[in-house]
């Protein structure tokens, strides 16, 4: 045989709408993996908006608290210059930072707290994407016979 005829053998067989069906039957169904990309996209997508607000929503609430703390110092501070009694005053003084410490702990757990739970819930959000497009079948040819 002739390197002409194998070409001419290739194309007759690769022509045969026999040996075409049962080629295409054999292929991915790329609709199916078109279909598991924008759910992974659509996934992600809710997970990047879920972060934004919850970050939003982070960022609020830190200046909440570094609001309060700022109003606390500053009556503390009127209330330190009212008092001419030293003893008074080293009272105030002691129960204002034992105060502000136990406000700040309070703060940094529930900014803690909210961070994590955030976290968790985008994880939780794609995990469930991911888990769903691996437990689904590749599914190949078109399905029509």
């Amino acid at each position: 045989m002739t390197q002409s005829n194998t070409y001419a053998d290739s194309m007759k067989m690769f022509m045969n709408p026999e040996y075409m069906t049962n080629a295409m039957k054999q292929m991915p169904d790329f609709t199916h993996l078109t279909e598991g990309f924008k759910k992974s996209a659509e996934a992600i997508t809710s997970a990047t908006q879920m972060a934004a607000e919850s970050a939003q929503s982070i960022v609020r609430r830190s200046a909440e608290i570094v609001q309060a703390q700022i109003t606390e110092s500053f009556n503390a501070m009127k209330d330190l210059t009212a008092t001419s009694n030293p003893e008074q005053a080293a009272a105030r003084q002691q129960e204002f930072l034992k105060t502000s410490f136990e406000n700040a702990m309070a703060g940094g757990k529930e900014i803690g707290e909210m961070t994590s739970k955030s976290a968790m819930e985008m994880f939780d959000l794609v995990g469930k994407n991911a888990s769903s497009a691996m437990n689904q079948p590749m599914k190949t040819g078109s399905g029509k016979k």
